[in-house]
């Protein structure tokens, strides 16, 4: 098929490549000059695992072709994709500014109007609107939501765990099963509105098991309980699953947040009070301040504490600092004039741009944790669970403090090293 996708970011630019590695005919189209110069040359603007190859190789194949955002007037295409960016503004709401105006060029550059899908995250409702206001896409709309997680785009759209569709056409329907049609992922077909409804309850159902799992922990920390032993027994009821029964900081991302700040604002503008989502932003607001909280009842006064921070990006295996815990933390230990170094494998660079100028950043984690009183891990990468300890241990000044705020370290190595260990429900040694 002749598939074009407008709006290169993480979910346009993993869609082009994966369609064109298909062997679809797929041209990328973006705004941004700066950016397809850089995409053309495999130098990809954020980071996702594998996907510079990728890109490269479909570039080489000639199957990805990429080109500016201009008035043609005669394109051709079977599909488009949008993909351009629905942020959240300041008034609790999704803009989805971009996603008109690319409707609106859409309309004015192609012949006989392709079917449009629109993965773009947008309120429910939003497909229904944009029909009313634009006749002609009445037939051509299609809802098909992406379920993508950071650092394992490709592997996810891959191999995704189902494929979901709204339109009001059997055709529509047709156009997506043509396009997956190599994916043995069951199908759920919808109309518009429904499609659109289950990428906001199926984020806002995720973020609430982790917001649960993390007060579940802080309840376990008062009473002596152990928040790995708990999360095991309750994982392997099958009707809870063992998944995001981790606890920690709280999430963060481009995702979780949004959409359920977004999903909440549009329960209350159709007069649906929607507690629990107000439950779960306020869990974890708080949540991601944990570390600050435990450092400020050990500590009369922060001012001139030296910590390390390390991890900056909201997760392993992306440099997306959007919402990040750590950058929240962060701020607010800057708020107390802590002494604050960081580091992060991939999101340096990007953390540079918006943290305060006090904060010091390392290229390399034992440079960063050498001389501080307390190290807080914020990102499970890899890296931190092998990190030298013993060397570690020597290299801090007392307390020597260790908040694992992933809970994702071998607890009883760090105790028996002799550091002050905390993490989010393992208040009791671990027997293991």
């Amino acid at each position: 098929m002749k598939i074009d996708v407008i709006g290169l970011g993480y979910v346009g630019l993993v869609a082009s490549a994966c369609l064109a590695e298909k062997g679809h005919n797929v041209t990328g189209y973006d705004t941004n000059t700066e950016k397809l110069k850089s995409i053309s040359k495999s130098d990809i603007p954020f980071y996702e695992p594998n996907l510079n190859e990728l890109v490269r190789l479909t570039i080489q194949k000639q199957t990805l072709k990429l080109k500016k955002i201009e008035n043609y007037g005669d394109l051709v295409a079977d599909a488009i994709i949008i993909a351009v960016g629905t942020p959240l503004s300041k008034m609790g709401t999704l803009d989805i500014s971009q996603l008109q105006v690319a409707i609106k060029w859409i309309i004015s550059n192609y012949q006989n109007l392709p079917f449009i899908i629109i993965k773009s995250t947008v309120p429910p409702g939003t497909g229904e609107k944009l029909i009313s206001q634009y006749q002609e896409l009445t037939d051509k709309y299609i809802s098909n939501p992406e379920f993508l997680r950071e650092g394992q785009a490709i592997e996810d759209w891959k191999n995704p765990d189902r494929i979901i569709s709204g339109s009001k056409s059997q055709k529509g329907y047709e156009c997506i099963k043509e396009i997956y049609k190599n994916y043995t992922a069951p199908f759920v077909h919808s109309d518009i509105t429904s499609s659109e409804m289950i990428k906001f309850a199926s984020n806002a159902f995720l973020a609430n098991k982790i917001s649960f799992i993390n007060e579940i922990a802080n309840l376990c920390d008062k009473l002596g309980a152990y928040i790995d032993d708990v999360s095991k027994g309750i994982g392997l009821d099958p009707r809870i699953g063992p998944n995001y029964l981790i606890p920690g900081v709280g999430y963060g991302g481009s995702c979780f947040p949004k959409d359920v700040q977004s999903l909440n604002d549009l329960s209350m503008t159709h007069l649906q009070s929607f507690d629990l989502l107000q439950s779960i932003i306020t869990t974890n607001q708080k949540q991601q301040l944990m570390p600050y909280f435990y450092l400020s009842e050990k500590f009369e006064n922060l001012k001139g504490l030296k910590v390390c921070v390390l991890g900056l990006s909201f997760k392993a295996g992306t440099d997306d600092i959007r919402e990040s815990s750590s950058i929240n933390l962060i701020n607010q230990l800057s708020n107390s004039e802590v002494v604050i170094n960081t580091y992060d494998p991939v999101s340096i660079k990007n953390s540079k741009k918006i943290l305060p100028d006090s904060v010091n950043f390392f290229d390399d984690p034992y440079d960063a944790i050498n001389g501080v009183q307390a190290t807080i891990i914020m990102t499970e990468w890899n890296e931190f669970q092998n990190l030298a300890w013993k060397k570690v241990y020597k290299s801090m000044e007392n307390p020597k403090i260790i908040f694992d705020g992933k809970n994702f370290l071998n607890q009883k190595l760090i105790q028996d090293l002799g550091f002050e260990y905390f993490a989010v429900g393992r208040k009791i040694k671990s027997k293991k």
